[in-house]
């Protein structure tokens, strides 16, 4: 009897065993579904994708100027994009420009633009060109001191040309001056002589009627 009881017990405790297992299994089982939880959480913080700065979708199938690094520029349809900018244009025509600022196209065709290399986008629809202000101002500038410099010009030429119309002028004024001198110089020789004259037949006048005074008309 009693060995009965203890293998009843030992039964009984075995059977509690597995139960503890099970208590364990489940245990454990709630921490996966736990840590789960917290994994679909993590995924569902995920940073948000960056959007490209800009919005080309509105420009896709249409003409578009891109210009690069270097002067470079170039006319093409958009037909394809992503997010580091980089593009593919089709029915592509290069500009080159000379020094004299002469333009010449040639086609390229279809072309993968690399998105580090763009300096400048613009649609060809809706765009117009206007005057560089910093040439026009350059131009303004240059306009002004050409100008000043035939300021300068025309002064260094006039002064010698007034400076010896002055001398012409004083030298006019001085052989003008000496004349006049030499007229008053020989009228007074004239008045002087005629004088003279006068005292002399005043003279032999007063002898004639057996003398008497003399007026002197000096």
């Amino acid at each position: 009897m009693a060995d009965r009881g203890g293998h009843r017990g030992r039964g009984r405790g075995g059977r509690g065993g597995p139960g503890g297992g099970r208590g364990g299994h489940q245990h454990h089982h709630q921490q996966q579904q736990h840590g789960a939880g917290g994994q679909g959480q993590g995924q569902g913080q995920e940073k948000p994708k960056k959007e490209n700065i800009l919005d080309l979708k509105k420009y896709m199938d249409k003409r578009i100027t891109a210009k690069f690094n270097g002067g470079r520029e170039a006319t093409g349809v958009l037909k394809g994009y992503d997010a580091l900018m980089n593009l593919v244009l089709d029915d592509v025509e290069e500009t080159l420009r000379d020094e004299e600022g002469n333009e010449v196209t040639r086609p390229l065709g279809l072309v993968v633009v690399r998105g580090t290399l763009l300096v400048m986008l613009s649609p060809v629809d809706g765009s117009e060109v206007i005057a560089n202000p910093f040439q026009q101002a350059q131009t303004e500038a240059q306009a002004q001191a050409q100008a000043q410099t035939e300021h300068e010009a025309e002064a260094q030429v006039e002064a010698p040309a007034a400076e010896a119309e002055g001398e012409a002028e004083a030298q006019t004024e001085g052989a003008a001056a000496e004349a006049e001198a030499a007229a008053m110089q020989a009228q007074q020789a004239y008045f002087q002589a005629l004088q003279e004259e006068l005292q002399a037949e005043l003279e032999a006048y007063a002898a004639g009627r057996g003398g008497g005074g003399v007026l002197n008309l000096n």
